[in-house]
């Protein structure tokens, strides 16, 4: 299936209720999702796919986020992520940070915010601009 205009997006979050937020949020934005649940899935992923946008949460089950930043840096992608987090440990931001441009979106997460995001991103659909 081609997605020449449709942008996609790797959203990893081991939150089922922030899953289905952002892929309601996105998929209402006409942005194909995919997600996963472990840094490792998102991982695989990424090794088998291109996307415009990472959604990625910083703490999870079985590893961080960081993890899928150093692999992202491994592959030299020069992918946008957005750390998407409830965590307050700011060692662990910055140690993300060290890995290329992220931006920040603190849960509980906000309709607007993601929007927002979005379009400085520029992964919106061009339609609804």
């Amino acid at each position: 299936m081609s997605s020449n205009s449709t942008s996609s997006v790797l959203l990893v979050d081991d939150d089922p209720q922030v899953v289905d937020l952002l892929t309601a949020i996105l998929e209402g934005e006409d942005i194909a999702v995919t997600s996963a649940s472990t840094a490792a899935e998102g991982i695989a992923e990424l090794e088998s796919s291109s996307f415009q946008i990472i959604f990625l949460d910083l703490i999870m089950p079985g590893g961080t986020g960081v993890e899928l930043l150093k692999a992202v840096d491994k592959q030299d992608k020069k992918t946008p992520v957005v750390l998407v987090t409830g965590a307050g440990d700011v060692d662990l931001i910055n140690e993300a940070m060290d890995h290329g441009p992220v931006t920040l979106i603190h849960k509980p997460l906000r309709v607007k915010q993601v929007r927002q995001v979005l379009e400085v991103l520029g992964v919106q659909n061009q339609a609804k601009a």
